[in-house]
Parts: structure tokens; sequence; C-alpha cells
């Protein structure tokens, strides 16, 4: 029997949507939900056997939306084991395990990981914003941990 799994996230530039979908392909046959799309989630959920949150650090912190997205998970009796994929710049705080303080005990973390990714603050002056031009490329994305291979970490 195969296992049901799904990737849910928020991203408020686009780097933890490019993290998840690098892990949902990899993983293949595995969903990715935008926690702010209009959907049953609680339907969706209860299918499944793993999930993922994927979000960004914010200060050290879950950003708003995931907390209120995680806070509204539907409970059960049923236990999902649980992972989160923390996107950030320089460092998380802790960042991959505070998600348990906003998930219902149905969802039993099971690992998490920290991925580093460019950042989105800008401390240029203005008007050097329109000239430089950086280059991102795939050495500037470094994990925190590697592991040999992604099902060694994910589900």
């Amino acid at each position: 029997m195969m296992t049901k799994n799904a990737i849910f996230y928020f991203s408020g530039t686009g780097n933890t949507l490019w993290a998840a979908n690098q892990l949902a392909e990899r993983l293949q046959n595995c969903p990715v939900y935008s926690i702010e799309a209009p959907l049953d989630f609680t339907a969706i959920i209860d299918t499944l056997d793993q999930v993922v949150f994927a979000y960004p650090i914010y200060g050290s912190d879950l950003p708003l939306p995931m907390k209120q997205f995680l806070m509204r998970l539907p409970l059960g009796e049923r236990t999902i084991k649980t992972y989160s994929i923390v996107t950030q710049w320089q460092f998380s705080g802790d960042g991959g395990v505070l998600i348990r303080e906003f998930l219902p005990k149905r969802f039993a973390l099971s690992g998490s990981a920290h991925i580093f990714m460019p950042n989105n603050i800008s401390v240029a002056p203005l008007e050097n914003t329109m000239t430089a031009s950086p280059t991102i490329s795939a050495s500037t994305l470094r994990p925190v941990r590697t592991v040999g291979s992604v099902s060694e970490f994910a589900l």
C-alpha cells in the first residue's frame, strides 16, 4: 500500500514554494497545496498518512498565516506523521520545531529541515537598487543539514 503524502506551504516571496516543489518532485505523487487556497483542507488531511508543512521564518518565528492555518487544522484520533521545511536567510531560531506549539496533537512532528535561501531584505540605498543585478545559482542555496537522499529526510 502506498503512503499518501502532501505538502502544505506558505510562501511570501516564492522561496518556500520553490523548496516545496523540489521536495514534491523527488517524492513523486505528492501534491503541494498553498494554505491560502480556498480548499477543504480537513477533507484532504483526513486522507493522508504523512504531511509536510513548509514555511519561511519571519523574525525567528512562523509567519502569522501559517500559525492561523495550523490552529484551524482538524482534530482527530488518527496520528499523522509530520515534517517541517523551514526556509531562512541566516538562522531560524528553532523555527522548524516551533510548529509544535500550533499543531493539534494528532500531528506527530518527526523531523525538520532548514534550508538557506536568498534573502528578501535590501539594505542598499534606493537609488542603487535599479543597477544591482544579483545572480542566484544552485551554489547559493545550501541546506543546513545534508542528508544522503531525500528519502532519508522526508517521509
